[in-house]
């Protein structure tokens, strides 16, 4: 339901029941490149996930956002 310009930063969490949070974040980029995202978690393993799918995040970059 996300329409490119709508959001100007998004909360996404790593862990849900149909898709997950990588998942999601590729989907929205197809529709707004331009939108941050901030990525939460309360499971280590998947911070290291996280970090192993975007090593060069900074906390400058829409992926660089880490909860």
């Amino acid at each position: 339901m996300i329409k490119e310009g709508s959001y100007d930063l998004l909360i996404i969490d790593i862990v849900m029941p149909e898709m997950d949070g990588f998942s999601l974040y590729e989907e929205i980029r197809k529709i707004d490149n331009k939108v941050k995202v901030c990525f939460i978690t309360a499971f280590e393993i998947n911070y290291q996930a996280l970090r192993a799918v975007f090593p060069a995040a900074t906390t400058t970059d829409d992926t660089g956002c880490l909860i």
